[in-house]
């Protein structure tokens, strides 16, 4: 009963028609049954093709098959390829002619245009010779026989197996390996010491560092040189100015901690230096923090004076722990505070005993400093 409902319904509303295209049965509205022809837009579209015509593609010449409706302007083109190296140089109707460099592809032989930013190569920074990826390749394959992503067989430069590799690779490529043990093994006996190209004497030899290495590092704060055999680096000391070869385990410190904390490069011969030294983790102990008895000297003048001294106390003969004593007061006389005949090199011991006569106190100096005499 409810087949024969729907039947007598469809039947009563809709037309029963045959397609134009495929013959294939179908229904319509009645209001639709004149204009409707087909069962589908498919094959409404074929309906509506017209047929095809033969043309010639303007590039190679080649016999195409296109519908009036494809036929737009006066060129056609088997495919994009075609198109594009037919729009070249002048044919092309987007080019600016008044800014555009002319080339002749190397391949192909083809005048093609290019504005400046894309008519130089990015990386060999030279003027592009091929139109398209494809005349690149077909050059290549006709100068060298071998296609650009083909394959070129190599001798491996340690273990001397042969193996293949792409024609890019064997462009660029100097030695060539099976693998990375066989480039791990090579690198190990002719890139490394003295074998490296790039080699400048290493960085020490019995932790004595190599001049060639550290001197362009230190250079800019410390006053440096060759020793006598003309391999290893000497420099002066940031406190007493003495020419001395640095520890490589010691100057390898300093330069690290001087990178990492940010602080003021200085390099001393001893640790009496570095501990009398004014300046000596400053950045760590604000100054005022530390006293050092030398403290108003001048630290070129000090070193002069302790240059003209032989570094050596001039009163007991020591040579550590050296201090520059003014002979008259700085304070009594800045005239002369900076006068090199008025310092004169004492040790640490011998600078407290003269600072121990009656009107050389340290606090009867900075009395005298501080107006209070």
């Amino acid at each position: 009963m409810a087949k024969s409902g729907i039947s007598k319904n469809r039947s009563s509303c809709q037309v029963k028609k045959h397609c134009a295209t495929c013959g294939a049965e179908f229904w319509v509205k009645r209001s639709h049954a004149e204009r409707r022809l087909c069962c589908s837009r498919k094959c409404l579209g074929i309906s509506q093709r017209k047929e095809k015509i033969v043309l010639n593609c303007s590039f190679c010449g080649k016999s195409i098959e296109r519908y009036p409706s494809q036929y737009i302007g006066e060129n056609s083109f088997c495919d994009k390829t075609c198109q594009n190296k037919f729009q070249v140089g002048d044919r092309n109707p987007n080019r600016k002619k008044e800014n555009d460099i002319r080339i002749e592809c190397k391949g192909c032989g083809i005048v093609f245009y290019r504005p400046p930013h894309l008519a130089i190569n990015s990386r060999s920074k030279e003027k592009i010779q091929f139109c398209n990826r494809s005349c690149y390749e077909n050059y290549i394959l006709g100068k060298s026989g071998v296609a650009y992503n083909g394959e070129v067989e190599v001798v491996c430069a340690w273990c001397g197996k042969n193996k293949k590799t792409t024609h890019y690779n064997y462009k660029n490529g100097k030695s060539f390996f099976c693998d990375f043990t066989c480039q791990g093994y090579y690198q190990s006996v002719f890139t490394t010491g003295e074998s490296s190209p790039s080699y400048k004497g290493g960085f020490s030899i019995d932790n004595r560092p190599s001049y060639e290495t550290y001197n362009a590092q230190i250079n800019y704060k410390v006053k440096t040189r060759r020793s006598s055999c003309g391999k290893f680096l000497e420099v002066t000391c940031s406190y007493c100015g003495k020419w001395f070869e640095p520890q490589w385990s010691y100057l390898v410190s300093v330069i690290e901690s001087t990178k990492r904390q940010g602080m003021d490069l200085n390099i001393y011969c001893s640790n009496e230096c570095k501990k009398e030294c004014p300046v000596f983790w400053q950045r760590k102990y604000p100054k005022g923090f530390k006293k050092a008895s030398s403290r108003e000297v001048d630290p070129h003048l000090r070193q002069m004076c302790l240059e003209r001294d032989e570094w050596e106390c001039q009163k007991c003969g020591a040579t550590e722990s050296l201090h520059s004593h003014h002979i008259e007061g700085a304070v009594q006389n800045k005239m002369i505070s900076n006068d090199l005949d008025n310092v004169i090199t004492l040790c640490k011991a011998c600078h407290k005993e003269v600072h121990r006569q009656e009107g050389c106190h340290y606090h009867e100096l900075q009395c005298k400093e501080n107006n209070k005499y």
